[in-house]
């Protein structure tokens, strides 16, 4: 496949070469004394105050190590490559808010919404993977994060990604997915992933090393999150925030490998920047496709899979949501990330919306199929059936046609989506999404037996109890 590349050989040194001269100085601080050691042994350079330098052939080292690609699985023992050519979805994460159809009113999120939407998730083909999509916003205090992951993993068997915030909370994360696994060995057959993420200007904090370090010692796939927002936490610049997001990530990959050289890694890509007019953050535009492209490179330059977030600002599920989204989409699509996230997410990512989602998934299938392109083969180019047919024969009822039209691999059919004649009447795709998701619900059972929910609702005693 050839991939959009906005960004030539020289362009992609010089952003590269500009983050490691970041990471030899000032380097970065790290906020939880057991990584800086950990960093420290690996070849780092303690420097006062927290602060770390990091040699420039630390860094190479460190992306050496880093596998080009690599499988994980959801509960039934299906593989997903990560890496390649491959490309993966999944719904958007960590919200706490579900914007409500007709009216776009908001309303807090709760452990039932969890359930839904991983249901949801595993009822749809193009999702491949779940997670805790929103965090329940009624359960008891301390609980939240827990519970969110163990509603999700109770209405989906899909290969699960969660980034809750706490350590306990990823801790018993991996409790589950091990009794789940039958396995204290979750590196052979990895069923869940994790996301560290880094706060903007150069500073890894202790809840974001802990996940990290958690998720190398376990053998799971991490997607790592540098933090960069254009013109308030990070250069104005395109190419400046970039330098400072990548040099973030490569600081954080020192710190996966040196815990475990080989262990699973994403890079995350895209960039937030602040409106100067109104003080807000600004999630989606031309902008946005333009890094996430641009990471995709910076991947397959380093031979590390890509991540990205393509999203909406919009606060209702109008045409900016879909055209929005439908750019940063594309983008990821045709410039190589292999995975994205944030499908049903509206409003800068702080609210899911049932109806989002199911068109989010109508969305996704004709951008899958247009990235799949055109299949040309002898039979394809239909030569034999023209010739047999002649000047005024009909192609309607022939058996090349009847074959196409229904094998799903050359024509998609419009679902959501209308269809109908300019005679018929109007139905609003959100009506139609409407009904789909309640139909789904009340018809899609996930594969997750009585005995899987009662282990996981044994980690969650355990955690309530103050023993995980």
């Amino acid at each position: 496949m050839q991939y959009w590349e906005p960004l030539d050989d020289g362009q992609l040194d010089l952003i590269h070469d500009a983050a490691c001269r970041m990471l030899e100085e000032p380097g970065l601080r790290i906020l939880l004394p057991e990584a800086m050691e950990i960093l420290v042994d690996a070849g780092a350079r303690r420097v006062g105050d927290g602060v770390v330098r990091f040699p420039r052939e630390l860094v190479e080292e460190s992306i050496r190590r880093a596998p080009v690609r690599f499988t994980v699985y959801d509960r039934r023992g299906n593989a997903l490559e990560i890496g390649g050519n491959q490309h993966h979805h999944m719904i958007g994460a960590t919200m706490t808010e579900m914007l409500e159809y007709p009216g776009w009113s908001r309303r807090p999120a709760t452990l039932a919404d969890v359930r839904n939407l991983a249901t949801l998730v595993d009822a749809l083909p193009c999702l491949d993977f779940v997670a805790p999509a929103v965090e329940g916003m009624n359960a008891p205090q301390g609980m939240g994060e827990i519970l969110s992951i163990a509603e999700t993993l109770k209405g989906s068997s899909k290969f699960c990604l969660a980034c809750p915030v706490e350590a306990r909370a990823n801790e018993a994360f991996v409790a589950m997915a091990k009794a789940l696994a039958g396995t204290d060995d979750l590196s052979a057959r990895p069923i869940i992933g994790m996301l560290g993420t880094i706060l903007p200007g150069f500073t890894l904090g202790p809840d974001a090393a802990r996940a990290m370090m958690i998720a190398a010692r376990e053998g799971v796939p991490i997607v790592l999150m540098g933090g960069a927002i254009n013109g308030m936490r990070g250069p104005a610049t395109m190419a400046g925030a970039l330098v400072m997001k990548l040099a973030e990530q490569l600081a954080a990959l020192c710190l996966v490998q040196a815990i475990r050289p080989g262990s699973p890694c994403l890079f995350d890509n895209e960039q937030f920047k602040m409106d100067m007019r109104t003080s807000e953050l600004d999630e989606a535009g031309p902008e946005s496709a333009l890094v996430i492209a641009a990471g995709a490179q910076l991947g397959r330059r380093y031979g590390i899979p890509s991540y990205a977030c393509p999203a909406s600002d919009s606060r209702a599920v109008d045409f900016q949501a879909g055209y929005e989204m439908t750019q940063g989409l594309q983008a990821a699509m045709l410039s190589g990330i292999h995975v994205t996230v944030n499908a049903g997410a509206a409003a800068r990512c702080s609210a899911v919306s049932y109806e989002l989602l199911m068109l989010h998934h109508e969305m996704l299938r004709n951008l899958l199929r247009l990235r799949r392109g055109l299949t040309v083969t002898e039979d394809t180019l239909a030569v034999e059936m023209m010739r047999e047919i002649g000047f005024d024969g009909d192609y309607f009822v022939h058996p090349h046609t009847l074959h196409y039209i229904r094998d799903g691999e050359e024509f998609i059919h419009k679902d959501l989506f209308d269809a109908t004649g300019s005679r018929m009447p109007y139905v609003d795709p959100c009506d139609a999404a409407k009904a789909r998701w309640q139909r789904l619900l009340r018809e899609h059972q996930p594969a997750v037996s009585e005995e899987d929910c009662r282990i996981i609702d044994a980690v969650v005693a355990a955690c309530a109890g103050g023993r995980a």
